[in-house]
């Protein structure tokens, strides 16, 4: 089984593009992919030509950014064509989301890859694309680790999960590397009524969560091998699920976040889990991949397009 077949790389002409290039060289020669689409969206021509340089009058502005683009994308092309991967530079125009979701259904793309930075309202697009995209998203720090030993992969045993930990058992047979499933568990409100302390009352929640997941291998024995990754029981001890998985991210020098998302069609403002918007924000300093069942998705992706 194929891990992805087109990727589609947003850029947006900074100083980050040369990382996401050369992490999208490294992810796609080991995920088999065929085609990168790389795109920049262009949303207002005139400042993106003053942030470019360039005068904001240039009556050749689409080609000046074009070139902008292919000048940026073209010490890569070697690297890609290496990998015999096909290659194409575009430009979109609009707003960044609607662009980017429009593409990926036409060009049928099953990653949409994009930076991840730090300051005020960098992580919106990443959490508009998470939200929205139906197919996975990968979010790139600058400086990630071109490598992957170790993997964290957060679960919760739901069949989203469930289908995150077969993309990531397909990632480890193309990529050696330690991957390390997480369970998370909280004490509720109140637990002190049952006569126990937090500890002893920590251990009973932890014990749930571990016969919970003897369970679920026991279902799928057949389909999965303990011996394929170790499996980590931690408590969310007055801290979100997201800030947990980071700091076991952290703990575990994990080169990578892999977690599974849901689509919940409550209305046409579908959103997907809250856990992997919340570790966008967190961090930026590890990929994370938001892995997404794209043939589950679709079915609400053209209310999404209005949004």
């Amino acid at each position: 089984m194929q891990l992805v077949k087109r990727l589609l790389l947003c850029l947006d002409l900074s100083e980050i593009d040369t990382h996401l290039l050369q992490y999208t060289v490294f992810i796609s020669s080991i995920t088999e992919v065929e085609e990168v689409d790389i795109v920049y969206v262009v949303e207002n021509i005139k400042k993106t030509l003053v942030r470019l340089e360039e005068p904001a009058d240039a009556a050749d502005a689409e080609v000046v950014i074009l070139r902008k683009l292919n000048d940026t994308v073209s010490p890569f092309l070697t690297d890609f064509a290496r990998e015999n991967i096909k290659v194409q530079a575009m430009l979109a125009f609009g707003t960044p989301r609607t662009e980017i979701n429009k593409l990926v259904q036409s060009r049928d793309i099953n990653l949409v890859a994009l930076g991840r930075k730090n300051g005020r309202g960098a992580d919106m697009l990443p959490r508009q694309l998470i939200r929205s995209t139906p197919c996975s998203v990968l979010c790139i720090p600058s400086n990630p680790p071109l490598q992957i030993q170790r993997a964290l992969l957060p679960l919760d045993d739901s069949k989203y999960t469930n289908y995150a930990l077969d993309r990531a058992l397909l990632l480890a047979k193309l990529q050696p590397m330690r991957l390390i499933c997480q369970h998370t568990y909280t004490i509720p409100n109140g637990y002190h009524t049952s006569g126990k302390s937090r500890e002893e009352y920590g251990n009973v929640m932890k014990g749930h969560a571990e016969k919970r997941h003897a369970a679920f291998m026991y279902k799928n024995r057949d389909k999965y091998n303990p011996e394929d990754f170790e499996v980590l029981f931690e408590l969310c001890d007055g801290t979100t699920r997201a800030h947990t998985i980071h700091q076991t991210a952290l703990i575990q020098r994990a080169d990578i976040i892999l977690i599974g998302a849901r689509s919940r069609a409550q209305s046409a403002a579908a959103i997907l889990s809250c856990t992997a918007e919340k570790l966008c924000s967190l961090d930026v300093s590890i990929p994370l991949v938001v892995i997404k069942d794209r043939s589950k998705a679709m079915s609400f992706f053209e209310a999404l397009l209005n949004l």
